[in-house]
C-alpha cells in the first residue's frame, strides 16, 4: 500500500518521493487545495459535525462528507504543509551545504 502512495505522489507532483523538491511540492499540493476548498465553501458545512444549523445541514450525509473532507485538508494545511516545507528546506540543506553525496544518489 505504501509503495502505491508514493507512485501516485511521484506522478501527481512530478518529482522523486523523498527529495526536497518532493516535500516542498506537497506542501504546494496541500495549500493550493486547502485555499480551494476555502474558496467553494466548504467551511460552512462544519457547521453540520458541530450541532449548528447552517444552509449545508439540510443535504445530510453530503453535507457530513463534505466537512470532513474540508477538516482533513483543513488539518493538512496546519499541521503537514509547514512540516513539509520545513522537511524541504533542511533536507535540501543537509544535500547542497554538508555534501551527503551518497544520501543524494540513493533518492
Amino acid at each position: 500500500m505504501r509503495h502505491i502512495g508514493k507512485k501516485f505522489f511521484s506522478r501527481l507532483s512530478g518529482t522523486p518521493f523523498f527529495s526536497p523538491a518532493g516535500f516542498f511540492s506537497y506542501a504546494v499540493i496541500i495549500t493550493v487545495t486547502y485555499f480551494i476548498l476555502e474558496a467553494i465553501g466548504l467551511r460552512s458545512y462544519t457547521a453540520v459535525l458541530f450541532g449548528m444549523d447552517s444552509i449545508a445541514a439540510a443535504d445530510g450525509w453530503l453535507a457530513v462528507c463534505l466537512a470532513g473532507l474540508f477538516l482533513l485538508f483543513y488539518f493538512a494545511f496546519i499541521f503537514l504543509a509547514p512540516v513539509f516545507f520545513l522537511g524541504s528546506i533542511l533536507f535540501l540543506f543537509i544535500l547542497k551545504f554538508l555534501k551527503v553525496g551518497s544520501l543524494s544518489k540513493q533518492f
